[in-house]
């Protein structure tokens, strides 16, 4: 092996080393104040740095930023420094933004031990930033940011001959750059950990909500055909920062982690000889999701829409963006649809746990448990007569355990158990779709079919009271915070979508060429039972005490054997058929004397 004059084996010698720092970038946005120009927005980095090393086999680069701030001149904070908008909160000495980049060519000496057959590899890590959303600040910079963009924007013709330019030119070395595949070798790894993420939201006469994100893992392997990717957030946590509320967790965790989520792709695998065989599969999908605890104060929701009602405009944008965005996406699931593209779905969600205080000051509560959601699915195939290859049918099973209601006191101290108002509900739905749908026309592209398990709910006269106060107190509390009073707006300027081209017209989503009237979706529905009890209130029970007194029945409602079925026609119509067996209503009270109870 051949070796340098400082005894290091030819690939290991560097060929280049670039190693840099820049202690400060600063930069200052400025605009007309009282007729002067001065500025109002700064942004600071410190410690932006770079090193790169090539060697014969492989390229190593590092690029980072220590600390980063933006700074607001024209508002101040409590003792009267400039408004921090954005701070980093890494420790000392510590990369805020770390990205590391790793390239390996296939043919070195080291490729499958040093590199592990990965020829590029991305490493990202975030550490802790702290932003504040400070609505005037906020609109200052935008409007700032808007009447940039309008006058340096170019005309809408050329940016149309630029997008067209730049796609030409991307498919074009996208079909020039094409690797030779190796089944072991890993063409990119990519990773991103970030630390902490803390979103203080406020104005200029009271502070607001205050976020705080931590622990989100991901990562994305491509290895020939093959995609993986995975993600996964521990914590999340909304506070009500309003100094009168007794609920300060908005929005909290029960539970490890908040989602963990893993989706593997790989194409062509159900094509040719795959075709017949189940067990292969396009793509599976892995999630997990933990239990979200929801305590909805109305005025706290108020004023989170205030906040954003405040950029109207910008949400308009943002809307037309996002518009376009979702066409692409309703346009990719046509294809794979078209495909038979074949997706296995493991899903465990854990519902939201809601809580609804009477008031931001009260310890009367509703507790809405939506239960346990999982989801799961297989595939079959279906002989077609005169058909040489069969229908490939999607059956998916998705189940609602344990949805429950309750009334509830909310005091840490107190041990009583809750008032069960709503008996747990199990729902089944069977799902099967036909993948095949857009050939095989015998069989509805989606047929659901449910089974809802008696449903009894039980109220007493105290529970009816609290759902009032409910309305009256917790929402009554937002009266003051007007969502229609006059605001002022920032806008930000999108080019407007583009309508279909000349001589093509649009056609509705259900509309196909012929008569001939498909059944698009067919369901069926089936209710066992659905039981209303009502109850008189104790006098002897305290505020605390929420279980009720089987004595104190007085009456029930129940609706029994309740049966829904129809079909909807790709041509917007739709057939209901609805069966009701049995009504009753039963008078439950004690010490009467009655000729008959019902």
């Amino acid at each position: 092996m051949a070796t340098t004059n400082n005894g290091l084996s030819e690939k290991d010698s560097v060929k280049v080393l670039v190693d840099f720092e820049v202690k400060e970038v600063l930069l200052s946005l400025k605009k007309l104040i009282k007729q002067e120009e001065a500025p109002f927005l700064v942004f600071q980095l410190d410690q932006l740095g770079i090193n790169t090393k090539v060697r014969m086999y492989d390229m190593s680069a590092t690029t980072y930023i220590r600390q980063v701030s933006v700074k607001s001149l024209e508002f101040k904070d409590s003792d009267g420094d400039p408004l921090c908008l954005i701070s980093s909160s890494a420790e000392s000495g510590a990369e805020l933004l770390k990205v590391e980049f790793c390239k390996a060519d296939r043919s070195g000496p080291d490729f499958c031990t040093t590199h592990k057959n990965t020829e590029q590899m991305i490493h990202v890590t975030f550490t802790s930033l702290d932003v504040m959303l400070h609505t005037e600040a906020l609109l200052s910079a935008v409007n700032f940011l808007s009447s940039s963009l309008s006058s340096s924007s170019m005309p809408s013709a050329e940016k149309e001959v630029c997008l067209k330019t730049e796609e030409k030119m991307a498919s074009a070395k996208s079909n020039a750059l094409v690797s030779p595949v190796d089944s072991e070798v890993v063409d990119l790894k990519a990773t991103m950990t970030l630390g902490a993420f803390n979103i203080l939201v406020c104005d200029q006469t009271c502070s607001m909500a205050d976020i705080r994100v931590k622990g989100l893992n991901s990562s994305l392997l491509i290895q020939g055909p093959q995609t993986h990717i995975s993600a996964r957030l521990r914590d999340i946590i909304v506070l009500d920062v309003d100094l009168k509320s007794i609920h300060k967790e908005a929005i909290s965790i029960v539970g490890d982690e908040v989602f963990s989520f893993s989706m593997s792709l790989t194409p062509n695998a159900t094509e040719g000889a795959g075709y017949a065989d189940t067990s292969k599969t396009d793509g599976k999908v892995k999630l997990t999701v933990g239990c979200i605890q929801v305590v909805y104060l109305h005025k706290f929701i108020m004023s989170l829409l205030n906040f954003s009602n405040n950029f109207q405009t910008t949400k308009e944008a943002l809307s037309t963006v996002t518009a376009q965005a979702a066409e692409k996406a309703a346009s990719s699931v046509r294809d794979l649809a078209q495909k038979s593209f074949r997706l296995s779905m493991d899903v465990r969600v854990k519902a939201p746990l809601i809580i609804i205080p009477q008031s931001s000051t009260s310890h009367h509560a509703l507790v809405m448990d939506l239960g346990l959601i999982t989801v799961g699915n297989s595939f079959s195939l279906l002989s077609v007569k005169d058909c040489p290859l069969p229908a490939v049918i999607d059956n998916m099973e998705v189940l609602l355990s344990e949805l429950k209601l309750s009334r509830t006191w909310l005091d840490s101290d107190s041990k009583k158990p809750n008032a069960e108002l709503l008996k747990p509900v199990n729902l089944q739905l069977n799902i099967r779709r036909n993948l095949s749908a857009t050939w095989y026309k015998k069989m509805a592209a989606v047929e659901v079919n449910g089974d809802l398990k008696p449903m009894k709910l039980e109220l007493s006269q105290d529970d009816l009271r609290v759902m009032l106060r409910i309305v009256t107190e917790n929402l009554g509390e937002a009266v003051g915070l007007d969502p229609c009073a006059p605001q002022q707006e920032g806008s930000l300027q999108v080019p407007a979508t583009r309508g279909a081209p000349t001589g093509e017209s649009e056609k509705p989503a259900g509309s196909v060429e012929g008569d001939e009237a498909v059944e698009m979706v067919k369901f069926n529905f089936n209710v066992e039972s659905l039981q209303l009890v009502l109850y008189h209130n104790d006098p002897k029970q305290e505020a605390a005490d929420l279980w009720h007194n089987q004595n104190l029945r007085l009456g029930e409602l129940a609706l029994r054997l309740m049966k829904a079925s129809g079909k909807i026609l790709n041509n917007g119509s739709m057939e209901v058929n609805t069966i009701l067996t049995s009504c009753t209503l039963d008078d439950l009270r004690s010490g009467v004397d009655r000729v008959t109870s019902r």
